[in-house]
């Protein structure tokens, strides 16, 4: 009797060590089942990178603004201080502009621009920008980041690049040019870049060009 008694105990001994495993075993898989695999965190977009286009020639064309924008450099050139009286009778259309570069003594540059236009909002243009232009959205700067002074009437290079320029809208399909005139100082007319810049924002679309020295550009054709 003593015997069988021995043996029912070490049988229940041993279902409840069975029972015991089993259990540990199911939490470890509930656990484990419970359990999420951490994911990386999502990459923070920052604001795109401002649209630059650079070391263009002369003669290169621009396109900015998603595509909305066509500038084009037509052509740049020199203007060395003339000789001889210049009054309105005598110099023609042009005689102030070369009286003023005979007072000051220096030479200026000069340079036709077009611009086109394939949208005439921001909405369309699909950039910040404000659609207007004007011939003072054109800086010119030489190799040290000097910027030249503006002529405000230059001599005009064609009827094609009026020389009041222009301001405003360019109208989708237009396009529409101008002359741009820059007083050269002396000790400034080495290493001259022009940069085109949508008004406002300094993060809007940009273009820039190399000139050059002043001195290796040809003479303006006006007579």
């Amino acid at each position: 009797m003593r015997v069988l008694t021995s043996l029912i105990a070490v049988f229940l001994a041993f279902l409840g060590a069975g029972c015991g495993g089993g259990s540990a075993g199911d939490g470890q898989e509930k656990a484990s089942e419970g359990a999420t695999t951490p994911q990386p965190a999502s990459e923070k977009k920052g604001p795109p990178a401002p649209e630059r286009v650079e070391g263009l020639a002369v003669g290169e064309q621009a396109v900015l603004g998603g595509g909305s924008v066509a500038v084009t450099l037509d052509a740049a050139y020199k203007v060395t201080p003339r000789e001889g009286e210049f009054t309105p009778s005598k110099g023609g259309p042009n005689w102030s502009f070369f009286r003023n570069l005979q007072r000051e003594g220096q030479p200026a540059l000069l340079f036709a621009v077009t611009v086109a236009s394939e949208a005439n909002t921001k909405a369309e243009a699909g950039t910040n920008a404000d659609p207007n232009f004007n011939t003072t959205s054109f800086r010119v700067n030489d190799e040290n980041g000097y910027t030249l002074p503006q002529i405000p009437t230059p001599a005009e290079l064609d009827s094609q690049h009026p020389s009041q320029g222009w301001q405003g809208v360019v109208a989708p399909g237009q396009a529409r040019g101008a002359t741009i005139g820059k007083s050269v100082p002396i000790g400034q007319d080495a290493g001259l870049t022009t940069t085109y810049q949508f008004s406002g924002d300094p993060r809007t679309p940009r273009a820039t060009w190399d000139l050059g020295d002043l001195q290796a550009l040809p003479e303006a054709p006006i007579p």
